[in-house]
């Protein structure tokens, strides 16, 4: 077992109950002492929260006996301890390197936003110069002007800032190099026949009275816990690696849950019907109004601060309860919107089924997505992003009964139409080559570039009884796990049937 601070097989190996790490005791007992917090998720941690390892004696790795004379394996002990100092400080000096590393993007970031805005108002400035040395020499000749009135808004909306537009690409930019670096490969073989085995279930909130239903679960970007609201107005955080409920937090009574999403691993935000936005940070809360209408979406981006929400006609972005941008109104209520991994492209589905590919940084359509193949639409209920960047799914219903539709982004065209259950759940693994849909799977197979018709089906499942789904790839299979209306966590493995 090979200690996560030395990187040296670990003689009293110990594990850490706040982030699951290994350690050698001595060092991390030395670092809480210091720091009092866990070396790798920087959670409060105590000696207390350290397990011991057992390991068996051919499995520890091969120690030099310590001796009170001055000899050489007191030297030995001596070279161990300084060993020991020097790991710990160059696992230090790694932390504040990461950080400041992360502290000079962003500050590289804010530098070029300025300048781009600083070189638009110079520009600005020049062209209003010339602008009224024009006017001057009209008005000293007696020349007629013609004085331009300004359009009307529709209801005063803004456009994004040049600086926000700017941060926008830079991010874009960052998250594309980022994605096409990661390589993802399912850990099932294209060949293989694929079968589902029944790991574990229980009930997440013990609190949850019989009437009471799960009505939006979400989890976390690292899948290490789950926010879930109640039809109770109760949200309920839970942590899927201690396997126990962290934090729990009711509404007050005239305040009805509308729309719930994380932002980062210790902040979430929640919306109420009355259009009121709720930022919740450990003890802390700060909201913000809208329109008194409900909230339709919450989507937080992936690498910024910011919020981009989904209400009625409009678009809004926000960083934190600072108002970025305004859309105008659109011609028709948005019922849908997803987030491209990259975060600067939005899907958004009407509540006419027009769906467009829609550019923040540029608030402007990029795209707007053809559904004939699908048939006769009736409702767009759902919309998806891939992973891999390159399909949007789009979940509906048509005259001939559900359908589940891969639009490939590249080419513009529907790589596959499937039958589908009703339910809207979608979740796809990081290698995109498995999408759910409710209890049912779908297989991609990279070899034919198709997509198959139902291979599979989590078994012991009735139809539209998940909330969420999440696909979490490991070295030789996969975990899936599922969330019910009922407030119970189902955990599978999908593997290879060999």
């Amino acid at each position: 077992m090979i200690c996560s601070i030395s990187g040296n097989p670990a003689q009293e190996p110990v594990l850490s109950t706040k982030s699951g790490h290994v350690f050698e005791k001595r060092l991390v007992e030395e670092y809480i002492a210091q720091h009092g917090t866990d070396p790798i998720s920087g959670d409060s941690l105590s000696p207390e929260d350290l397990v011991a390892i057992q390991v068996s004696a051919s499995e520890k790795p091969l120690v030099v006996r310590e001796s009170a004379s001055t000899s050489i394996p007191s030297l030995l002990s001596l070279f161990q301890r300084e060993w020991d100092a020097l790991a710990l400080e160059t696992f230090e000096l790694r932390k504040q390197l990461n950080q400041y590393k992360k502290e000079l993007s962003l500050a590289l970031y804010k530098q070029d936003a300025a300048v781009r805005v600083a070189a638009s108002a110079i520009k600005q400035r020049d062209e209003y110069k010339r602008a009224l040395e024009e006017l001057t020499t009209k008005l000293g000749k007696g020349e007629a002007i013609e004085i331009d009135t300004p359009a009307e808004q529709s209801n005063g909306s803004q456009p994004l800032f040049e600086e926000y537009a700017s941060q926008l690409l830079e991010a874009h930019s960052q998250l594309y190099q980022r994605h096409r670096s990661q390589k993802y490969k399912s850990p099932i073989d294209e060949s293989s026949h694929i079968k589902f085995t029944f790991e574990e279930d229980f009930k997440i909130w013990d609190g949850q009275k019989k009437k009471t239903t799960l009505v939006q679960a979400e989890f976390n970007s690292e899948r290490t816990k789950l926010l879930l609201a109640y039809s109770e107005n109760v949200i309920v955080i839970y942590d899927l690696f201690q396997n126990r409920l962290i934090n729990r937090h009711a509404l007050p009574k005239r305040t009805k849950f509308s729309y719930l999403q994380w932002l980062n691993e210790h902040k979430y935000v929640y919306a109420s019907t009355d259009g009121t936005v709720h930022i919740v940070e450990d003890e802390s809360e700060t909201k913000f109004q809208l329109e008194k209408k409900s909230i339709t979406s919450i989507l937080a981006h992936p690498l910024l601060p910011y919020l981009i929400i989904a209400q009625a006609d409009r678009l809004y972005i926000f960083d934190g309860d600072n108002k970025l941008y305004e859309s105008t109104p659109f011609e028709s209520n948005i019922s849908e919107m997803a987030l491209h991994q990259d975060g600067l492209f939005l899907g958004l589905c009407f509540e006419d089924n027009v769906v467009q590919i829609f550019n923040i940084a540029k608030s402007s359509v990029e795209l707007n997505v053809s559904i004939d193949s699908l048939g006769s639409v009736e409702k767009i209920d759902k919309l998806l992003f891939a992973p891999n960047g390159y399909s949007l799914v789009i979940h509906c219903f048509t005259d001939s009964g559900s359908k589940v539709g891969i639009y490939d982004l590249r080419k513009d065209v529907f790589q596959a139409v499937l039958d589908s259950p009703s339910s809207a759940v979608l979740a796809i693994d990081r290698a995109s080559s498995y999408l759910f849909n409710d209890q049912t799977l779908f297989r991609y197979y990279k070899k034919n570039k198709k997509w198959s018709s139902e291979v599979a089906q989590i078994p012991d499942l009735a139809q539209d009884v998940i909330v969420n789904l999440e696909i979490k790839s490991l070295e030789d299979h996969y975990e899936v796990l599922a969330v019910l209306k009922d407030g119970t966590l189902k955990r599978y493995s999908l593997q290879a049937d060999v």
